[in-house]
């Protein structure tokens, strides 16, 4: 179960990181009246590579450097790729390298997090990919689910120059420096980069749109892994005019050049986040979503009569309370155990308490993954499993029971696995998404008059 909301100048985050009296009252005003735009860096996408975890231009100069046996030449990606300006052997393989990225290799959930923020509407990327769109579709744009909306993925590039703007759209995403995985042009070293930057100055049908957008907003500045001075300019080309009065530059979370930037912003600059991972952007979209989640939850208001007891292993917290924040969205009343507060119960009183939950509720709903099977008998998880299991034996004539327990496969765990007990798979069970969870659930229920 999420812990409290701490006090807005907090100096401890709900996921454990230094917040350094960020601003959380103010951030949420902003965000409630979709005033917040993130420029996103590529330090939110991750690739796993080695035994490690790489940012996206990390991951993508570490195998430059390996396929062009250059292993001593610049760390910055954009440094390497303009050593040897004018030839194709680097573009080349980089195009090669990106489409060898295999999902299993990627950590997407950064910016799934902030894809499901639904108070966000518009971003900009500066990550050369297209990740981040790909994570707004596949949160968003599902039959069924609350705030669906249709991506918008705007590349600034040479050959979409000149065309026009679908103005009826909501999601978009620009992507300022092009897209590796599109036909357009890309920038690839510092001085397309500025190519780039040059032409949000100019009055293209893109640039406009985006001015437009921008117009009475406040930015928010994720993970952006440029050499400071481009930062700085790129900022003054979305922001003009705005930077120095703090007007529409609030918010900044950065491992790389925030010292700087902040320098430039004067020392009464008040919202930069601060934490003592080396992943800062990462750990505040942690933060924001957990908190954000919290708010929502506490607004929601019941349609159904009865509630579901989501059943999870400790180690599947996050997808629990995903899957809960959704769920309580459309009217759905959630109860789940606090996984804390259970150690502190004696053994009988603890059988006393699952027992009249899940004799209660109307609908049971495990989380059903491979640390959860993984759990002994004495684990929580095994025990509500349990005690749903007899309810659905004893309790529930037949076509009740198969009502009564809905599974929710996470990860690559497979309703056929043989670890997974039968009568989770009676109804041949398939793996299904949040928005088909909810079109079940909300079928089931009954209304309130």
């Amino acid at each position: 179960m999420m812990k409290p909301l701490p006090q807005t100048h907090a100096t401890t985050s709900p996921s454990g990181t230094e917040a350094d009296s960020f601003d959380w009252e103010l951030f949420f005003r902003f965000l409630e009246k979709k005033a917040i735009v993130p420029i996103v860096g590529d330090e939110l996408v991750r690739v796993k590579y080695a035994g490690r975890s790489y940012s996206f231009l990390e991951y993508l100069t570490l195998k430059l450097r390996e396929q062009t046996h250059r292993l001593d030449g610049p760390t910055s990606f954009f440094d390497f790729m303009g050593q040897k300006r004018g030839d194709r052997v680097n573009s080349s393989w980089l195009k090669i390298i990106y489409r060898d990225i295999t999902r299993d290799m990627l950590d997407l959930e950064p910016l799934v997090k902030l894809a499901r923020v639904t108070d966000l509407d518009l971003f900009c990327s500066t990550t050369l990919d297209n990740f981040l769109c790909q994570s707004l579709a596949r949160v968003r744009s599902k039959p069924g689910l609350a705030n669906w909306v249709d991506c918008q993925n705007i590349s600034f590039s040479s050959s979409a120059r000149g065309s026009r703007l679908p103005s009826d759209r909501v999601g978009k995403v620009f992507n300022l420096f092009g897209s590796l995985d599109a036909k357009d042009k890309f920038a690839s070293d510092e001085s397309e980069l500025l190519d780039f930057t040059v032409e949000l100055l100019r009055d293209s049908p893109h640039a406009e749109a985006l001015r437009g957008e921008l117009d009475g907003k406040h930015l928010l500045v994720l993970g952006v892994h440029l050499p400071f001075y481009h930062q700085a300019l790129l900022l003054r080309a979305l922001a003009p005019g705005r930077l120095q009065s703090h007007e529409q530059l609030r918010f900044f979370a950065l491992s790389n050049g925030a010292d700087e930037l902040a320098r430039v912003l004067g020392e009464d600059h008040p919202q930069r986040f601060r934490s003592d991972r080396p992943d800062v952007a990462v750990a505040f979209v942690e933060e924001m979503y957990e908190r954000w989640l919290l708010r929502n939850s506490q607004k929601t208001k019941r349609k159904y009569r009865g509630y579901v007891h989501l059943s999870f292993a400790q180690a599947d917290s996050q997808a629990a309370s995903q899957l809960r924040f959704l769920l309580e969205q459309n009217g759905v009343e959630v109860v789940l155990t606090d996984h804390q507060a259970a150690l502190s119960l004696a053994e009988d009183a603890l059988k006393r308490r699952l027992d009249q939950r899940v004799k209660d509720c109307a609908i049971f709903l495990p989380l059903v993954s491979e640390k959860a099977l993984d759990e002994g008998p004495a684990g929580l998880f095994r025990q509500e499993l349990g005690v749903a299991h007899s309810r659905a034996i004893f309790s529930l004539a037949e076509d009740q029971a198969t009502d009564f327990i809905i599974p929710k496969f996470l990860g690559k765990l497979m309703p056929t696995d043989p670890r997974v007990p039968d009568f989770l798979t009676f109804r041949d069970a398939k793996i299904l998404e949040d928005f088909q969870i909810i079109e079940l659930v909300t079928r089931k229920l009954v209304l309130l008059d």
